[in-house]
């Protein structure tokens, strides 16, 4: 299926089958570092990509004679 890829517990469970993943990753103390698009927006953080990944440099010396 789908899920066979993934190696985020997240990833797998939004996909197919949620409860028996889950459970399996319960029972073998899986973990997951919410990394990925899926996970990201499962738990409600923001995704690793788009513009939330630039970084604004200001010069403010150049901001002064404005």
């Amino acid at each position: 299926g789908i899920s066979v890829g993934k190696t985020s517990v997240l990833a797998k469970a939004a996909f197919e089958v949620t409860v028996s993943h889950l459970l399996a990753a319960a029972e073998s103390a899986e973990t997951d570092t919410l990394e990925g698009v899926t996970e990201s927006v499962i738990v409600g953080n923001y995704i690793p990509m788009g513009t939330g990944m630039v970084d604004l440099m200001v010069n403010l010396r150049a901001l002064k004679n404005v």
